[in-house]
């Protein structure tokens, strides 16, 4: 019964690798290499490295780092979830490796750790495990992608994830000041960086180095076309004046609702929809940011945080809550959409993140179901066509906003079949000159 089983999943892991004609991208199965969620019930997924809240989705090849998923099914019974692992290529599309090349032991686990909701209104399932474990370890680093399905129905994926695997062969030095562009000086953050190789051989470091320069932890908005400006005593150097630039942008919004028993400063009501039977927060009416100074606000880049205060376990005693956004605008805007972004829409553009004019209020609003706990957004402007957000018409752009940056530096073997991460740095503007 086992081979058959392991059989079948690898006609399906077959069919996920390779069915990926892109007219089907609106269908509910079609395998999407993003951050993705596909079955309604399935909300709040959490992917950061084990016992280290708040951290990014990457560990070291080899030190015994893992990474911790947790995700809730808001539904009344139990689901057998399993996962499987794909590597990718620099590109986020899957690399030309089989599973036994970059997998050592099973190609799928079972998610292990499920918990009923207590005390809540409403009801969900709280499931979470570790990885990689002895049974499933990886073996080569690179960019992956993480698959969750029912294995009732393998062929349909639940949850998609992307996450990294580093390792440390070359070193990386960094600064981050303002634009060296005078037009953009006050408004935009430059990174320069240098990569010195002299532990590692790279014969040709403009034809085998790729790199991603990512901001906090957005997917729209990542630098992957820059090409090293120098090269020198096996260094490279990518001190570019406009290609390595970023909008400043502006300290993330922030709601609580770590209590629904009590309102917090941007939490205008908290009450129960008679409708729904659950909690429904309504935030104070916002204006925009864009004509305003800048003004240093405590953020956490864009994240949430699941937590309660009125209870003991985070992440089975907090509630849902429905949370109504409302924007002034004095009209509405024509050729694209605002929508709520940050971690709380996956850092995609959720179609119930996005926002929609009321003439009669002359705002925009939405609403959004969330688990109790610190959130972290911003309003963001999405031209019609475009994959790119603009964050700057509602929140305004400062070269002193407090941001998080990753250098992933990836390198591929001439012959090879996939892209290695080999360097990574991570650094903050908050001391930006």
């Amino acid at each position: 019964m086992k081979k058959y089983l392991l059989f079948f999943l690898l006609i399906v892991a077959f069919h996920f690798s390779n069915a990926q004609d892109t007219s089907d991208y609106f269908n509910p199965g079609f395998l999407r290499y993003e951050n993705y969620i596909y079955k309604e019930s399935v909300h709040s997924v959490i992917l950061e490295r084990n016992n280290e809240p708040l951290s990014d989705a990457l560990i070291v090849l080899n030190s015994g780092q893992q990474l911790h998923l947790q995700f809730d099914d808001l539904t009344q019974e139990t689901t057998n979830y399993f996962y499987r692992i794909v590597q990718c290529d620099f590109n986020w599309r899957p690399s030309e490796l089989h599973e036994s090349d970059y997998t050592d032991g099973f190609f799928y686990e079972q998610v292990q750790d499920w918990k009923p909701s207590f005390n809540t209104y409403q009801v969900y399932y709280h499931y979470g495990t570790v990885f990689p474990t002895e049974q499933m370890r990886l073996t080569k680093s690179g960019n992956y992608l993480l698959i969750v399905y029912d294995n009732n129905f393998p062929e349909n994926p639940v949850i998609t994830w992307r996450f990294r695997v580093i390792e440390s062969l070359v070193n990386v030095t960094s600064s981050i000041h303002r634009a060296t562009i005078g037009e953009k000086r006050n408004s935009h953050q430059e990174i320069d960086f240098t990569i010195n190789y002299s532990d590692f051989k790279i014969a040709s470091p403009f034809n085998d180095l790729k790199i991603a320069l990512q901001q906090n932890g957005r997917l729209d908005n990542c630098i992957t076309n820059l090409k090293p400006l120098f090269l020198k005593d096996q260094e490279v150097e990518y001190n570019y004046e406009e290609e390595n630039i970023f909008n400043g942008g502006n300290e993330f919004r922030n709601f609580d609702l770590r209590s629904v028993i009590n309102t917090t400063p941007y939490v205008k009501s908290i009450k129960t929809d008679s409708s729904t039977g659950l909690y429904l927060a309504t935030l104070r009416r916002e204006q925009s940011r864009s004509f305003e100074r800048y003004s240093i606000l405590d953020d956490i880049n864009g994240k949430y945080l699941i937590k309660i205060y009125d209870g003991r376990n985070d992440q089975t005693e907090s509630d849902y809550v429905k949370v109504v956004f409302h924007l002034a605008y004095p009209e509405p805007m024509a050729n694209g959409s605002f929508y709520v972004y940050g971690a709380l829409t996956n850092w995609t553009f959720l179609p119930a993140a996005r926002m929609v004019y009321d003439d009669d209020t002359q705002e925009y609003t939405t609403s959004l179901l969330v688990k109790q706990g610190y959130y972290n957004y911003h309003y963001v402007w999405v031209e019609d066509g475009k994959k790119t957000a603009d964050e700057t018409i509602i929140e305004g752009n400062h070269f002193e906003t407090e941001n998080d940056y990753s250098i992933i530096v990836y390198y591929r073997d001439p012959g090879a079949r996939y892209d290695r991460i080999i360097g990574f740095k991570k650094l903050s503007s908050r001391n930006i000159y």
